[in-house]
């Protein structure tokens, strides 16, 4: 299970779920992707998925995935994440750029908000 934090990461708990990116990827081939979009927030993009494109480019994008998460794990001794969270935002920004707030009522969603 993926848990979105209030830093804007990933908090995998791997009490859960043994193999985080093998979920992902069972999730997505069981044509979960939109309903998870959904619920984090985003129906409008949830209802733009074409699950067809999908099905078909997953197969090279698991495999390059799990190159990569092999890899990462070799390098840092664990399961494929960073040893330390990098955000994805500079730190003065306080919100998701540019948020439209869609569906939401004009606010982020709880995981887009930094602490």
């Amino acid at each position: 299970m993926v848990r979105a934090t209030r830093t804007i990461g990933p908090n995998w708990d791997m009490t859960i779920i043994d193999d985080p990116l093998e979920w992902t990827f069972e999730q997505i081939e069981n044509r979960k992707l939109p309903a998870m979009i959904e619920r984090a927030g985003y129906p409008g993009i949830a209802a733009d998925l074409d699950l067809n494109k999908i099905a078909e480019v997953l197969p090279a994008l698991k495999k390059r995935a799990f190159e990569m998460y092999e890899e990462g794990e070799r390098l840092t001794g664990h399961k494929g994440l960073p040893l330390e969270y990098t955000p994805n935002w500079p730190p003065s920004s306080s919100r998701v750029p540019n948020w439209k707030g869609e569906g939401s009522g004009g606010s982020p969603p709880p995981h887009a908000v930094r602490d």
